[in-house]
């Protein structure tokens, strides 16, 4: 039998449309909303993404958009990896606020994948694709903030080395404000780093985008030279200093949230393609951009955690942003190791393209969680 099951969405596009007239209210987080004009939690229909007014009011409309191989994980974190989220339309907004006020907070839950000396890449971009006028990003164990100072990117263009982070795969809160002379950083609602002079001018800022993952290009239309390996949540946007009492709850309140979850426990098998399912054509998934395929494998090896079956059925991502992966070419009988979580614990995926053609079984179905 062939079942092709497709989700009820038609594209991989979150759109936070938050109006007054519609009565819709402000998230809980972040705690102050004085000078708030940009939030996303994360991509849970529940919570909030968007700019504000000075009254706390939701005022604007984005999309955030998954590029390249970003997705979310299951918490509905932003998840880079080989790819990047553009907030379209907020850099502009984010900018001018910040520019008026001459101040500016940015705040974000982070978590890195890889802590390695070659490892690089931008978690929080904003301004210019090739040179933003404010970057975080990670340089080997190194969160660095680049800043341009005026308008003459070459001349000014400052970095400032806040700290190390010591475990991959940690969740840990990071915050930077800035009074219009003093910059300082938090980690853990902890102060790391502070520049009394820092020198930034917020008024030279122009226009651009809110980037999230990605890394250096060298053309605007050219994708990064690196991606960053991490998860990012809890991004919020403010157009003033925030205190650091105000940090340091933010910090508290999110990272025992976080605290809280539910750990499901890790399953790694050896395992040789069996059979899989039809992986579908890009033309016949649109509007859709990207999809999964089931995919059936002999058990060899169960490397970490339990699996007692023979088989096993993977759901893996065959296509994004409208380009096939190497992944829907594995061949049968190809020996692999796979990282894996129940894919009924995978909420972010019940609007997804999912093609499952093979015979129907009682088998469970697991999803890859590993990089395509």
């Amino acid at each position: 039998m062939k079942i092709t099951r497709r989700s009820k969405s038609v594209c991989f596009c979150l759109c936070f449309a938050l109006s007054v007239s519609a009565g819709l209210v402000r998230a809980d987080w972040p705690g102050s909303e004085d000078g708030l004009v940009f939030s996303f939690d994360n991509a849970h229909f529940r919570s909030r993404a968007v700019a504000y007014q000075e009254s706390g009011a939701p005022i604007r409309q984005f999309a955030l958009n998954a590029r390249g191989q970003a997705r979310y994980d299951r918490h509905h974190a932003v998840y880079p990896h080989n790819g990047w989220f553009e907030a379209r339309r907020a850099g502009r907004f984010v900018i001018q606020s910040c520019r008026e006020s001459g101040e500016f907070s940015v705040q974000a839950v982070i978590t890195p994948l890889e802590l390695g000396e070659e490892t690089k890449g931008h978690l929080i971009a904003l301004g210019e694709f090739v040179k933003p006028y404010l970057c975080l990003m990670q340089t080997g164990g190194q969160l660095v903030l680049a800043l341009q100072s005026d308008g003459d990117a070459e001349a000014r263009r400052s970095e400032f080395k806040l700290t190390r982070l010591d475990k991959p795969g940690e969740p840990v809160h990071a915050a930077i404000t800035y009074d219009g002379n003093c910059l300082i950083a938090f980690l853990n609602g902890k102060e790391v780093f502070r520049d009394e002079q820092a020198g930034v001018n917020l008024q030279d800022w122009d226009d651009g985008e809110l980037v999230f993952g990605g890394g250096p290009r060298e053309k605007a239309d050219a994708p990064p030279e690196h991606f960053w390996r991490g998860k990012l949540e809890s991004i919020a946007w403010h157009s003033r200093a925030l205190t650091a009492k105000e940090v340091q709850a933010d910090s508290e309140s999110r990272l025992k949230r976080i605290a809280e979850r539910e750990q499901l426990p890790a399953l790694r098998v050896r395992a040789t393609l069996h059979q899989r399912s039809e992986n579908p054509d890009i033309r016949q998934i649109a509007p859709y951009v990207r999809a999964l395929a089931v995919y059936e494998y002999i058990v060899e090896e169960v490397l970490q955690g339990e699996h007692h079956q023979p088989l096993i059925r993977v759901a893996h991502w065959t296509i994004m942003e409208k380009q096939t992966l190497p992944i829907a070419d594995r061949p049968v009988g190809g020996s692999c190791e796979l990282t894996l979580e129940p894919f009924e614990a995978q909420p972010q995926l019940t609007a997804e393209w999912l093609s499952d053609t093979l015979d129907i079984s009682e088998l469970q179905l697991y999803y890859d969680i590993d990089i395509p």
